[in-house]
C-alpha cells in the first residue's frame, strides 16, 4: 500500500496481549497508548485502543479513554467530557425512580420517570453542559424547583412532551427556555 508518510511506527504483537506506546518525561512513565489484551474473536473485534493515564510516581491513575475496535463499538470516556463547542448525543435518559437529584452526566437529553417527583438538582455537570428535560406524564406530577443551583425562572411542572433546557455554568443551573406542547 502506498503512502506519504515520512515515518511509520509498527507494534506487531500477537492477539490477546496488550501493546503499548509509552510517553515519559524524563524517566518517569505519564501516558500509555495501548491496544488491550482483548479477545479477537473475528468479526473485526477485539485488541481494543485506551488511553492510560500515570501520577508523577508512575503508578495508573485511570484509563479515561477506550474505544472499542468493533463497527458500532463504543467510545467510553470515564471523566466528564468538556468541549469548547457543541455536544450532543442521540441517547435519550429517563432520570431514575425515586431520584431527587438524578445524574446528568448521561448525554443532554433526559425524560422525567413517570411518577410523582420534586427534583431538587442535577448531579455530575459541567461548565458549559446543556440540558433538555423532557415530561412523559402529565397524570403524575414531577416538577422542577427553583432553588439551590437550579435559577429557572419559577418551578416547571413536567406536563406531557412539555420541555425545558438548562445550562451550567460550572456550579449553577440556568434555565435557556421551556415550552409546553
Amino acid at each position: 500500500m502506498a503512502n506519504n508518510f515520512d515515518a511509520i511506527v509498527t507494534i506487531d504483537e500477537a492477539a490477546g496481549t496488550e501493546s503499548d506506546l509509552r510517553l515519559t518525561t524524563g524517566d518517569s512513565l505519564r501516558w500509555i497508548i495501548r491496544r488491550n489484551s482483548t479477545a479477537e474473536g473475528g468479526s473485526d473485534a477485539g485488541s481494543d485502543f485506551a488511553i492510560v493515564a500515570r501520577t508523577d510516581a508512575g503508578a495508573a491513575i485511570d484509563i479515561p479513554i477506550t474505544i472499542t475496535r468493533a463497527a458500532g463499538g463504543n467510545i467510553t470516556l470515564v471523566r466528564p467530557l468538556v468541549t469548547s463547542g457543541r455536544f450532543s448525543t442521540s441517547t435519550v435518559t429517563t432520570f431514575g425512580s425515586a431520584d431527587t437529584t438524578p445524574t446528568v452526566v448521561a448525554g443532554n437529553i433526559f425524560k422525567t420517570v413517570d411518577e410523582t417527583i420534586a427534583l431538587t438538582a442535577f448531579d455530575d455537570g459541567v461548565a458549559g453542559q446543556e440540558i433538555t428535560i423532557i415530561g412523559q406524564n402529565s397524570a403524575n406530577t414531577c416538577t422542577v424547583s427553583d432553588a439551590g443551583t437550579l435559577k429557572i425562572a419559577g418551578a416547571w411542572t413536567a406536563a406531557a412532551d412539555a420541555t425545558l433546557t438548562l445550562v451550567n455554568d460550572g456550579t449553577n443551573w440556568y434555565e435557556k427556555s421551556r415550552s409546553a406542547n
